[in-house]
């Protein structure tokens, strides 16, 4: 009998822990200085985003939001390239990640509503918007939420919309299952997470080489230049910077529905895809394709997910109207 009373509160505890470990918080408590580029700008309800700006500071303005495990230093073209076509570049950290506080918005169409104000602050009544892989809903629901202001949609290898069952049957099983378990279980995918930022912070140039090393061969020669490693490396850092609490709510969005209204974009959008694309479906930009009005959707031979920095110059001349 007394062994059966001390057995319960022990079932009990270890049970406790478990459901911690796997449904508990996974952030570290302090974030890190990187001392990366950028600023906050504080909206009117005290709420703080992280951007940075690069390029042509008198010319047009482009939002760039960047790709899971990414941050506002992520650049998919050279400081060259926008300063010869005339681009204001203007990274935006997504909540949680960099310089942008965790901000519990339950899906994009919630946080497009910021940028109108985040542009208002900028001097920047009418821009661009660019998203690549995870960043891509994130540019339509702005699209859609500001069509006024909003003059063109460039996207590149998107995630699926997790509303349409075709693009779900289509996605990996494995990217599927991580984001599910970003809801069921965010402790356990954040540890996961930490381990993986365990391994990069171990030896960051290695961790960048190995996973270019796996691409296809045109994504692989560009992840593997000097200049873009070193990109690489900083844009990582930044996207931990506040450890993984952000990165699992990123996740979780992408487990939802988007909640973007198509009709409601008016801007010419473009969308780009890589062929060879193993972490994102080529089916998501045909898709996106007939549902967006007057959307044109250009598929590039040979490439894969990492297409936005093999096709950066058709994009950032289509950007800047040349």
């Amino acid at each position: 009998m007394r062994i059966r009373w001390i057995a319960l509160p022990v079932a009990v505890a270890v049970l406790a822990a478990g459901g911690w470990y796997l449904k508990g918080p996974s952030q570290w408590t302090e974030p890190r200085d990187t001392g990366a580029p950028g600023r906050t700008i504080v909206l009117r309800d005290g709420r703080r985003i992280g951007v940075v700006e690069r390029g042509d500071p008198g010319g047009h303005p482009v939002f760039y939001l960047h790709g899971f495990l990414g941050s506002r230093l992520e650049m998919i073209a050279s400081e060259r390239l926008l300063l010869r076509f005339g681009i204001r570049w203007i990274g935006i950290d997504r909540p949680g990640v960099g310089l942008s506080p965790v901000d519990d918005v339950g899906s994009y169409a919630d946080w497009a509503v910021d940028a109108g104000e985040l542009a208002e602050q900028l001097g920047a009544e009418k821009f661009s918007v660019l998203g690549w892989s995870a960043g891509a809903p994130l540019a339509l629901a702005i699209a859609a939420r500001l069509p006024d202001r909003v003059d063109r949609v460039a996207i590149a290898a998107p995630i699926p919309d997790m509303d349409v069952e075709e693009l779900r049957l289509n996605a990996p099983r494995a990217w599927m299952f991580q984001v599910r378990l970003a809801g069921w279980m965010p402790g356990l995918i954040g540890r996961r997470l930490q381990q993986l930022d365990r391994q990069r912070m171990h030896d960051p140039r290695g961790f960048e080489l190995e996973r270019a090393r796996g691409e296809v061969p045109a994504d692989a020669n560009a992840l593997g230049s000097g200049d873009m490693v070193d990109m690489l490396m900083a844009d990582r850092a930044e996207a931990f910077r506040q450890g993984t609490g952000g990165l699992v709510h990123d996740m979780f969005l992408m487990s939802r529905d988007w909640g973007v209204e198509y009709q409601s974009i008016r801007a010419p959008v473009r969308i780009w895809h890589g062929d060879q694309d193993r972490i994102a479906s080529i089916r998501n930009s045909e898709y996106l394709a007939q549902v967006i009005p007057g959307a044109e959707f250009i598929p590039v031979r040979n490439a894969g997910h990492y297409v936005a920095l093999t096709q950066a110059e058709p994009i950032i001349r289509w950007l800047a109207r040349r």
